[in-house]
């Protein structure tokens, strides 16, 4: 069988795709309280006890034995904090290894649990933050991390207009109270803040390290505190890293790993068959099926807290051209994606955001996204803006498994007369473009960063280049709405502002959500306890050699 797969994937050259991310939210902590346990240990994604993660002790045989982990693109920001650049969601893998947040957010029992802050809560109307921090927290280098440390991370925010904008806006200043405690002060109340403090965005950095290497120096070499050590990268092929002895949990069972870039779906596939790498990540539900068939391998699934989505560019004409996006959004077959390609592992959405997600409203009390019809979409089409001449580009993530959507998406639009090309490109490029609205559609696969609804205020945010480039005549009473929902700490009311957004979006056909994904990890017989979560915070320090 594994001869058949090698020779199969050598032939078809032209198969499908990987990636994509997923998370969920936490309610918790009412107006005036956020406190925690002590924080000698968790119950993980898996919801197994991570104290000690490391206790048991590698087999001779595994020591120097180095863990090769498949991802399908390069990592957006190694450093968070560091530049002008936001963390993606699939950086995830790597930012849980090298650092640790304040709080750790459980995907899988939406809860907060304590972390590098062992207790946390903020006054009556959230514009005070009072976070207790571990006095047992060293970063790699050695030097141990001071309430001065958390503070200056915590500053770093200000300087980051692509996190502080979308992520916590009103974010004022942190200050060191004594040793082990630092208080937040907020300009204005924030209702998702707690949930951002347990973000991958919002990292503990080592303030002298910094100020001896400066912020080249830090890239080049990451300092954090996480199980794991930088060793090495060379852009666009791998990043290596090693066991952290000092690690406060304890030092992992695996004590190499390399994370190995392949952008080309097949060309995963055939690293995890030849013994390349011994891990890939969210690959596609087909190729999923192709490594189940094979004896040694294992495919572990879990429902996402994320959706697969088309957004329109705003220097495109569906920016301001209804009907074309309306024929789109009708032209595009549900099941054909969700039943046949991803063979009933994901499941179609009525908005943007994935069912679980904090004060996302109920199914059935808002507009539900255009349905599939093809005769309603050819009607659409005729009364639009487009010419038969005209070729739509369809941006996508070289890799991903977007691609694999975006060919039935190309043939949906086809079977309507709307021509279609996809370009694929690096990780880096898409994020740039679509920054910037240079593209007619784009697929993408997210997740609220804050396992929050706070991802559409995102889209909508007053002064941001998208919005001020976007020509959508209703722009202003979306913005009006996003921003209300940063301020509005009732929980109920706050869920009824993301209603009317979603009613809007809906309505006007502002994206289109495809469905609810799914995460997958697939891997092979020399490694366990290796389990697929709906987010991103996935700990390679939980996992052993077999």
């Amino acid at each position: 069988m594994k001869k058949f797969l090698a020779l199969f994937l050598t032939v078809t050259m032209l198969a499908a795709c990987l990636t994509g991310c997923g998370g969920s939210n936490n309610d918790s902590g009412s107006s005036g309280t956020a406190s925690s346990e002590n924080g000698g240990s968790k119950t993980d994604d898996s919801g197994s006890d991570a104290s000690g993660a490391g206790s048991s002790e590698s087999s001779s045989a595994n020591a120097d034995r180095t863990l090769n982990i498949g991802i399908s693109s390069e990592i957006s920001n190694i450093v968070p904090m560091s530049n002008n650049v936001a963390v993606a969601n699939r950086d995830g893998l790597i930012v849980f290894a090298l650092y640790d947040p304040l709080i750790w957010y459980d995907t899988v029992t939406n809860t907060l649990s304590p972390w590098i802050a062992t207790e946390w809560s903020h006054n009556d109307d959230g514009s005070e933050w009072y976070f207790t921090l571990r006095d047992d927290v060293y970063f790699h280098n050695g030097d141990k991390m001071t309430a001065e440390d958390v503070a200056w991370s915590l500053n770093l925010i200000p300087e980051n207009p692509v996190v502080t904008d979308a992520n916590i806006p009103g974010f004022g200043h942190a200050e060191v109270v004594d040793d082990t405690h630092i208080t937040v002060y907020m300009d204005t109340p924030f209702a998702a803040a707690e949930n951002f403090f347990a973000s991958y965005h919002m990292v503990i950095l080592d303030k002298s390290y910094q100020e001896e290497v400066g912020w080249d120096g830090y890239l080049d070499h990451p300092i954090g505190t996480g199980p794991y050590k930088f060793a090495d990268r060379a852009t666009g092929s791998y990043v290596d890293m090693e066991a952290n002895e000092l690690y406060w949990q304890g030092e992992p069972d695996i004590k190499k790993v390399s994370l190995r870039i392949l952008p080309d779906a097949n060309s995963q596939l055939l690293s995890l068959e030849t013994g390349e790498v011994d891990v890939l990540q969210n690959v596609s539900i087909e190729n999923c099926k192709r490594i189940e068939d094979i004896d040694g391998f294992t495919v572990d699934y879990e429902t996402a807290y994320a959706v697969l989505y088309m957004r329109w560019g705003s220097n495109s004409k569906l920016d301001t051209d209804q009907n074309l996006r309306k024929a789109i959004a009708a032209a595009v077959d549900p099941d054909a994606i969700n039943n046949v390609y991803n063979r009933g592992y994901t499941k179609a959405v009525g908005c943007m955001i994935a069912p679980g997600i904090h004060c996302r409203p109920e199914d059935g009390t808002y507009t539900p996204a255009q349905p599939y019809d093809v005769e309603a979409a050819k009607e659409f089409l005729a009364n639009s803006t487009y010419e038969s001449t005209d070729v739509l580009s369809i941006l996508v993530v070289a890799g991903s498994k977007e691609e694999g959507v975006c060919k039935i998406i190309q043939g949906n639009l086809q079977d309507i007369g709307i021509n279609a090309e996809m370009k694929a490109i690096d990780g880096s490029t898409y994020s740039t473009l679509t920054g910037e609205g240079d593209f007619d559609i784009s697929l993408y696969t997210t997740l609220p960063s804050l396992y929050d609804c706070n991802l559409i205020y995102q889209y909508y945010t007053p002064g941001t280049v998208s919005f001020e480039n976007s020509k959508f005549e209703g722009k202003e009473e979306m913005g009006r709405l996003a921003l209300a929902s940063l301020t509005e700490m009732d929980e109920e009311a706050r869920t009824d502002i993301f209603r009317q957004m979603i009613n809007i979006m809906n309505e006007e056909a502002l994206m289109l959500p495809l469905y609810q994904d799914c995460n997958t990890f697939c891997f092979n017989g020399d490694v366990t306890n290796i389990d697929a979560i709906p987010g991103t915070n996935v700990r390679i320090a939980e996992w052993k050699w077999n």
